[in-house]
């Protein structure tokens, strides 16, 4: 069989990808905030070690989480489509063995073609819209592709950030994946704590070092308003009919962010995170998400809030990854070991 080729059409967009993907021009992060970029991703350092924990309510299953004992960076936004196509198309000649196009593609800004996959060309800013319905496990495999370089080999996805050697279910229909980064991993799925801290967590948020807790991930207490930008502060909750005729990409609401720099912490899709919340799903952050979930999906934004996911397959799920903060002299090269404290996870049965 011959290997597969993306399409003329397909190839006219992907020479363009780079410069949409730059136009994305984000807006600077707030004063104080480490940017950084790599492979492309706009990552905000978060410090702040061994926060205060935000408190919810006697019965609030997430009372008491946010702490990160670590500093880390995140991306300022999720993985665009063009950047979770170029991964796609890197394995389109091995034949799509771990189902990257299914969902993620179908029905949203890029599609399965006959020589790979192509970008709409009738949705304006596709290359820049929010890949969703990426499953948790090839999440997995985008991280281990970036920690080990983007190479084109099928064992670059196996193994780096996660082993999914492990990926399946026993028996009793149990995961059986490694859902916490191995240590040394470059880039990885954020815990649930580092992305609640990011969204949420100010170290300012009373005044100079008298920090706390804002309810909405825009540095708010007062919920997100939907609409189309200029309009609204945030795509989650836009019904399906206004969002097609007004396709909102990353960034678009530049004037909505955390108080680490994050964009689009509410609309996009569900943020997932490394953490298992019942036996067989796992954590899904439940952000404003997608559109399709039209207002429903607004509840989801407050502080303490979550939704799940099966690692399978997911429809309204997208990617928005994180990386280590190298010390001093260190580099990403392939010797580097970077070893990280471990991430605190719970069950619930």
């Amino acid at each position: 069989m011959m290997p597969a080729r993306v399409s003329i059409v397909a190839s006219m967009l992907l020479l363009s990808a780079p410069a949409a993907i730059a136009q994305l021009n984000l807006p600077p992060a707030p004063r104080g905030v480490e940017v950084t970029t790599s492979f492309g991703i706009e990552f905000s350092t978060v410090s702040s070690r061994s926060n205060r924990p935000w408190i919810g309510g006697p019965n609030d299953y997430l009372s008491g989480r946010g702490v990160v004992p670590y500093d880390y960076r995140i991306a300022r936004t999720e993985i665009t489509t063009a950047q979770w196509m170029e991964f796609v198309n890197a394995f389109s000649e091995f034949g799509d063995p771990h189902r990257f196009e299914q969902v993620a593609f179908a029905g949203f800004w890029g599609a399965p073609g006959p020589f790979g996959v192509e970008l709409n060309p009738f949705i304006p800013n596709a290359a820049n819209m929010p890949v969703i319905g990426v499953s948790w496990r090839n999440a997995a495999r985008y991280c281990n592709w970036l920690h080990n370089g983007k190479q084109n080999t099928l064992a670059a996805l196996e193994s780096g950030a996660y082993d999914t050697s492990t990926f399946g279910r026993d028996a009793d229909r149990q995961v059986t994946d490694q859902v916490t980064r191995s240590p040394g991993a470059r880039f990885w799925i954020p815990s649930f704590d580092e992305w609640m801290k990011a969204a949420y967590y100010d170290p300012a948020r009373f005044g100079a070092n008298a920090d706390g807790w804002w309810q909405y991930p825009n540095s708010t207490d007062t919920p997100l308003i939907s609409g189309i930008p200029g309009i609204g502060q945030t795509s989650g909750g836009i019904d399906a009919v206004t969002f097609n005729a007004n396709p909102v990409a990353l960034a678009a609401y530049s004037d909505q962010m955390s108080p680490w720099g994050l964009l689009d912490a509410s609309g996009g899709g569900a943020d997932m995170t490394e953490e298992v919340l019942f036996s067989d799903f796992f954590f899904a952050r439940g952000t404003g998400g997608s559109w399709a979930r039209q207002s429903a999906s607004l509840s989801a934004d407050r502080v303490g809030q979550f939704s799940d996911t099966i690692p399978e397959i997911s429809s309204q799920t997208s990617l928005r990854i994180a990386t280590v903060v190298p010390t001093p002299g260190a580099g990403f090269g392939a010797g580097t070991v970077l070893c990280l404290c471990a991430v605190f996870r719970r069950r619930r049965r």
